[in-house]
């Protein structure tokens, strides 16, 4: 890592070896930002649950496409958060448990004790995405006859 004199911004080498400024206050994120966004990553690595998702980008998207904040890496799920997540969400238990086939909230938790709130929340908004596209398809379709 180097200092930008013009700038003073830190200089990070990237994946393949471009210089890679990191954002100032000038730019997208405070000191403050960055702090707290290094102390979130720890958390997530200390936390013992998974953060190895491959469909985490694709959370992140569905979550702002729907105007829902994912909880955070480090949040284990618990049948209160499962709860009030579904209900943020637009979905229900009551959905859930058809959909996941899955008596219980707490049966889900038991057999996935490593996942975080914001993997299961993920899953949750994939699912509502499907439902949403057939929905619009159906819709269409009665439009159209």
């Amino acid at each position: 890592m180097t200092t930008d004199t013009t700038t003073h911004a830190h200089v990070d080498s990237g994946p393949y070896g471009q210089a890679q400024a990191a954002p100032t206050m000038s730019g997208l994120r405070s000191p403050q930002a960055l702090a707290k966004a290094a102390a979130t990553r720890a958390a997530r690595l200390s936390s013992g649950l998974r953060s190895d998702f491959l469909d985490a980008p694709h959370w992140a998207e569905l979550g702002s496409a729907y105007g829902l904040r994912l909880p955070s890496w480090g949040t284990p799920c618990t049948t209160g958060s499962m709860t009030k997540w579904l209900k943020r969400a637009g979905l229900s238990v009551a959905w859930y448990r058809e959909w996941s086939g899955y008596q219980s909230l707490q049966q889900w938790i038991d057999a996935n004790p490593l996942w975080p709130l914001r993997a299961w929340a993920g899953i949750c908004l994939e699912e509502r995405e499907s439902a949403d596209y057939h929905a619009a398809l159906v819709a269409s379709a009665i439009e159209a006859a």
